[in-house]
């Protein structure tokens, strides 16, 4: 790691602290940040929330869905969705549609992250996305669930100007079967053997989300996959409750300077809204700019901003208990943070 990319690292931190109550959290957002002036974007849009301004400095990061569904049926993400979601938008983001993102993003925009509720590797012009958002200037991270990170679709990535590849995993072989429906061993040799091709440039991370059923066993993975990533990352399960929270005046989320497109066009505020509840708009009747400018945006950050959450909003409830990260931080008279 350069000296300057350590110095930003060592504020990010700093920042984290502040923020998140917990340094660890830089792992996130180091991924998605190198750059002082996306930093400096950064801490302006959290000053923001924090002071109840309802503006974004600047657009830093955007999160595109690539593929709308998944290979694996995992109890917290895809397999819990899919009952509700099946059918509700198109299954893989066109071509035209993905340039067309690409081409509007602002000069503040430095990452693109893929993912979502979709397996990224499950489309066909996946290292096509790749490259045509790094020729324009957009560092570019991924995530995937690992299963298919192998044979000439591994050699591909490895050899793609990605800048960040994140693996979801479980921590062990009974919770990656349990709550994956994986074969731990497999994806670790994938994950091996990717690690030994990738080019010198790129970041490969796991990810781990922490739920009731192995946040005792998630302090075992650091050691256990030193040497072979290069950091792990650690988040709190995320649950959309039937009835409301409780107490809750407002949500960073929509203060990050992130804008989530989905295969269909729709562009939400929340990288969890996947169901598009939250919707500003939709790329293929209008433009980004006329979205993130229009009233729709507009009237949602003022209405976070007296208190005014959405319903969707008010059943968001982190997974919470000892050694577990604060993920979104949230203004109210609790946190709602609590076993699920």
């Amino acid at each position: 790691m350069k000296f300057s990319e350590k110095a930003l690292r060592f504020f990010l931190r700093m920042g984290a602290r502040v923020f998140y109550g917990d340094g660890s959290q830089v792992d996130w957002i180091f991924e998605k940040i190198r750059r002082p002036r996306t930093a400096w974007l950064a801490a302006r849009n959290m000053l923001n929330f924090k002071l109840r301004v309802p503006r974004l400095a600047g657009l830093i990061t955007v999160g595109i869905e690539p593929v709308f569904g998944c290979n694996l049926r995992c109890a917290y993400c895809w397999g819990r969705f899919e009952p509700t979601l099946s059918g509700k938008r198109e299954k893989l983001m066109s071509w035209e549609l993905f340039t067309s993102v690409i081409d509007q993003l602002p000069a503040s925009v430095e990452t693109v992250t893929f993912g979502s509720v979709g397996e990224p590797l499950l489309h066909p012009r996946l290292i096509d996305m790749i490259e045509y958002a790094a020729s324009k200037g957009r560092r570019v991270a991924m995530y995937t669930n690992g299963t298919l990170l192998h044979g000439e679709k591994a050699e591909q990535l490895a050899r793609s100007p990605l800048s960040v590849l994140n693996v979801s995993m479980e921590p062990t072989e009974e919770t990656a079967r349990d709550f994956r429906g994986i074969d731990y061993g497999q994806v670790r040799k994938n994950i091996q053997a990717f690690s030994g091709m990738r080019h010198p440039g790129m970041d490969l991370q796991l990810s781990v989300v922490i739920h009731p059923g192995n946040q005792t066993l998630v302090e075992r993975v650091h050691e256990e996959w030193r040497g072979i990533v290069d950091r792990v990352k650690v988040a709190p399960m995320i649950e959309l409750n039937v009835q409301s929270c409780g107490v809750r005046e407002s949500c960073s989320e929509i203060w990050r300077g992130n804008m989530n497109i989905q295969t269909n066009g729709v562009v939400s505020p929340c990288c969890l809204d996947v169901e598009g509840e939250l919707a500003i708009g939709n790329l293929n009747k209008q433009p980004l700019r006329e979205i993130l400018d229009g009233g729709v945006f507009q009237d949602m950050m003022r209405g976070f901003c007296r208190g005014k959450v959405p319903p969707r909003c008010m059943r968001c409830t982190e997974y919470g208990g000892k050694g577990v990260p604060l993920k979104i931080p949230k203004l109210g008279k609790r946190t709602d943070r609590k076993p699920l």
